[in-house]
């Protein structure tokens, strides 16, 4: 399965304006990475069509008895944006409400050209 990144847009798309999407597209594009699907990291595609990536600082806390003996708290938290992302991503998420079970698979390929969306579609599946 493999591990995801989450977004959400405030940028107009076709339906589902308020969800809230997993994709795998983002860390090559932001990171370079090749062979990875995501880091667990969460976007934000703004109203005029600039994607943003939530940073964090965190430190180590010690929770004993817990698996690891701790976790890491974000201490500090901003968004940044990731200028001049080209391509394509897939965004996908179930829909809840569609009398389906939530099983109604809803997903839109945007296209970014210089670090703006260029264009929203909406992917057929079934």
């Amino acid at each position: 399965m493999g591990m995801f990144d989450t977004l959400t847009s405030d940028y107009p798309l076709p339906h589902h304006q308020d969800g809230e999407f997993q994709t795998k597209d983002l860390a090559h594009m932001v990171h370079g990475e090749f062979g990875i699907s995501g880091f667990l990291d969460e976007y934000r595609i703004t109203a005029d069509g600039r994607l943003m990536l939530h940073r964090h600082v965190r430190e180590w806390r010690d929770r004993p008895g817990s698996p690891l003996g701790g976790y890491l708290e974000s201490v500090r938290d901003w968004w940044e944006e990731i200028p001049d992302v080209h391509g394509d991503i897939r965004i996908y998420t179930r829909d809840e409400d569609s009398g389906n079970d939530g099983n109604e698979w809803v997903e839109f390929r945007i296209r970014f050209t210089h670090g703006r969306v260029e264009r929203v579609d909406t992917v057929q599946t079934g």
